[in-house]
């Protein structure tokens, strides 16, 4: 099925936790392209909604399993269930259950955030995660409350921009 390709080749990108280009052979951007392609499909559109984000959630997990070289046995030692439920998961056999991916968050050094806001949530890029850990470390505070800083400031000062000119 064409939408199980378009999901799956975007869920791999970031796996290796190297910083990642997301453009595909031509030069295009992936994410943009795959967006635009969903925006043009009915049956895409209906896949991303049943499917969206449960693949979100599982290109951050490979990324945080892949950065910890953790296999699916220890994450499923770790969860309380078998490789083989874990196996199906990451092949978007089956939709968990909300303790379920609370716990494989935690099994891979993360924490679950669910929100009905996707909107205007913002997941960092993984080029970008270290160089903020080290910011908010720098200046003694948490990382999310260094987010929040920086937003607020980037929008306060485009919106004087914006009315300057």
């Amino acid at each position: 099925m064409r939408s199980n390709e378009i999901l799956e080749s975007e869920r791999v990108f970031g796996v290796s936790g190297e910083k990642e280009t997301r453009m595909n052979k031509d030069g295009k951007v992936i994410v943009g392209f795959l967006n635009e392609t969903i925006e043009n499909d009915a049956e895409l559109r209906e896949y991303e909604k049943t499917w969206g984000a449960l693949t979100s959630f599982l290109n951050d997990y490979e990324h945080l399993k892949g950065l910890r070289h953790l296999t699916q046995k220890d994450i499923a030692s770790a969860c309380g269930t078998t490789q083989s439920a874990i196996s199906r998961l990451e092949r978007l056999r089956g939709k968990p259950t909300y303790e379920l991916l609370r716990r494989l968050s935690e099994a891979v050094g993360g924490s679950l955030f669910v929100s009905p806001m996707a909107d205007v949530t913002v997941t960092l890029p993984y080029d970008l995660q270290d160089r903020a850990r080290s910011l908010a470390e720098k200046k003694d505070v948490r990382i999310d409350e260094l987010m929040y800083a920086m937003l607020r400031e980037a929008i306060d000062n485009a919106e004087y921009r914006d009315e300057c000119n």
